[in-house]
């Protein structure tokens, strides 16, 4: 994707564990991170979207409903 449009994180994993979810949060973070925002006349709102897609091969990760 362009910049103007966002950023996505794809994850692909044939066997995902319970720690799973913490990789899923800790890319999409990065994407945000790494947008520079800083300095005088730049706030939250100049962030872009960021997208975060996980493909899980063999069932869930996790027995919670929220992760399904």
């Amino acid at each position: 994707m362009a910049e103007e449009d966002g950023y996505l994180n794809v994850e692909m994993s044939l066997n995902p564990d319970i720690f799973e979810p913490v990789r899923l949060e800790f890319h999409p973070e990065k994407l945000f991170a790494g947008q520079n925002i800083r300095g005088r006349g730049k706030t939250y709102d100049d962030l872009q979207e960021a997208y975060q897609i996980a493909i899980l091969a063999r069932g869930r990760f996790s027995r919670r409903r929220d992760f399904t």
